[in-house]
């Protein structure tokens, strides 16, 4: 498995960029942040996907970028060891 981080710009979208993510993917992350692109400050936003569906994110990461008319869009992959720590019934 990867665990993938995209980094876009906070258009004050999330919801709309929660529904675009939610129909690829069942699970994810946001992460509010503060970065600077350029040597300008902007309300940013981290994605994080935990997949191997590589395709399904670069396909995500393109429709961030013209969807929000961004000239780029960050994308870091480190490989993970995942556990699912689930509920056991009695």
């Amino acid at each position: 498995m990867t665990a993938y981080r995209i980094y876009t710009e906070d258009k004050g979208e999330l919801a709309l960029l929660a529904r675009r993510v939610s129909q690829s993917f069942d699970g994810f992350t946001f992460i509010p942040a503060y970065g600077y692109w350029k040597g300008q400050p902007e309300r940013s936003v981290i994605i994080e996907i935990v997949t191997d569906q590589h395709d399904a994110i670069i396909r995500l990461t393109e429709w961030i970028r013209t969807t929000y008319q961004q000239e780029t869009v960050l994308v870091t992959s480190s490989p993970v060891v995942v556990t699912l720590i689930t509920s056991i019934a009695a």
